[in-house]
Formats: C-alpha cells, sequence, structure tokens
C-alpha cells in the first residue's frame, strides 16, 4: 500500500478511484453508468435498513478460513463492528477493507470484533487474511440471507450486468446464484446488549464509513460503559 493511502481519507480515496475510472469509460459506456447511478439514488433500496437503536439480528455463518461465527456468540465477548461488503472483486470493498486492516488495531483494543461479510463464496474470495491480521473473520452469506434481514438488499440493474462482465465482475460464478443479488455496503457498531449503536448504510456503493468513525463509536460505548459502572446501584 502506498503511503499517501494512509493520510487521505476514504471518502477520498474512493472519490478518486471513481473519477479515474469513470474517465476512462467510453462515451455509450458512461451514458449506461450514469442513469444507472440516477436510478439507483432514486429508488428506495435501503430504506428498511437496520439503523442505530434497533436490535442486531444473530446469525450464524460459514467462516472463509473454516468453522463457523455466531454473533450472539461473539457479543458476548465484547462489541462487534460488522460489515457488509460487496465481494473482493469490489475496488471500493478493497479500500474499505484495507482501511479497516488499517484501524484495526483500535477496533481490538477498544476489546471490539470486527466481521466482515459478503454474499462471495469462499474460494473465489481474494482477500488476503494476513493483511487484516488477528481479530477479525470474514464470512460467506451465501445468498445473502443475513443481508436480506438487515434489510441491505439491492439488485444490480439489467443495462449493467454485461458491463459487469465485461470489467470481470462476474457476480452469479462469485456469488453460486443468479440473483445477481448484492448487499448494499453497511457498517454497524453492536454494544453487548446487541443494541445498535452507530450505522452507515448507503446505496451509493462508492460512499463508505471512516475507520476514524467506526473507532470513535466503539471509544464512546467504552466511556458510556465505564461511567455506568461507576453510577451507584
Amino acid at each position: 500500500m502506498q503511503s499517501d493511502e494512509r493520510t487521505k481519507s476514504l471518502a477520498d480515496q474512493c472519490r478518486e478511484y471513481r473519477e479515474a475510472s469513470m474517465s476512462k469509460l467510453p462515451d455509450d459506456t458512461l451514458r449506461v453508468v450514469q442513469d444507472a447511478s440516477r436510478r439507483l439514488m432514486d429508488s428506495d433500496y435501503g430504506s428498511q435498513a437496520l439503523r442505530s437503536g434497533d436490535n442486531s439480528i444473530d446469525f450464524t455463518l460459514p467462516e472463509c478460513r473454516g468453522g463457523e461465527v455466531n454473533l450472539k456468540e461473539q457479543l458476548a465477548r465484547g462489541p462487534v463492528v460488522l460489515s457488509f461488503y460487496r465481494g473482493s472483486w469490489c475496488p471500493y470493498c478493497n479500500l474499505e477493507i484495507r482501511a479497516l486492516g488499517q484501524a484495526l488495531p483500535e477496533i481490538t483494543a477498544a476489546g471490539a470484533r470486527l466481521i466482515e461479510i459478503s454474499p462471495e463464496r469462499p474460494e473465489h474470495n481474494q482477500f488476503d487474511p494476513t493483511e487484516l491480521g488477528e481479530g477479525f473473520d470474514l464470512l460467506a452469506d451465501l445468498g445473502n440471507g443475513v443481508a436480506r434481514k438487515y434489510g441491505l438488499i439491492i439488485a444490480v440493474f439489467e443495462s449493467l450486468r454485461p458491463l459487469y462482465k465485461t470489467w470481470g465482475f462476474d457476480i452469479p460464478e462469485h456469488n453460486g446464484d443468479d440473483s445477481w443479488e448484492l448487499p448494499i455496503p453497511a457498517t454497524y457498531v453492536i454494544a453487548r446488549d446487541g443494541t445498535i449503536k452507530a450505522h452507515y448504510v448507503d446505496k451509493n456503493y462508492t460512499a463508505r464509513m471512516e475507520s476514524d468513525d467506526t473507532v470513535t463509536a466503539l471509544k464512546e460505548m467504552q466511556v458510556a460503559s465505564a461511567f455506568d459502572d461507576s453510577c451507584p446501584p
């Protein structure tokens, strides 16, 4: 990773990548992409997603390196940062996970566990676990069952599907079904009692929660917990 990526915000990195990639598109392709973007922003995708103050929904999913992970069991040990991403093929997801990897020491120092979820089949997941280190789980939500419960399902517009395949993003192959469904990228900071304390949900898949904001939410939870413990019964 280049050193300047460490000093730029995730928003800046995503914006720069988007501007660079859009500038390379032929005019006819650009029109298709821009039209799809307008339709997406005009849609109600994500309107039913879980938000801060809601209770998280329990799940058990396979971990890409073996075994299974249960949310309730993880919350019994400490807070959880739950991140839904589209897949390892998505450049914006790559930028986000790199940012979370840089923040992982602070996340674990706050007693939290990072859980990354995508519908991608484990054999197609290209993320190298050693890039993040210890303190995180990489889960396979085949069929988007958990993402659906969290209100995060979106289907790739038909106009974009041939382009995705041209770009090497064969979603049916990666996910093992023909639905072309993906999760809306989302991040939830969940307290040990299962309450969502902070969230970031944006149907604009090029926008993601800053890892600094995630860490801040965890630290605020620590302060609130310490205050509650100090209050007399």
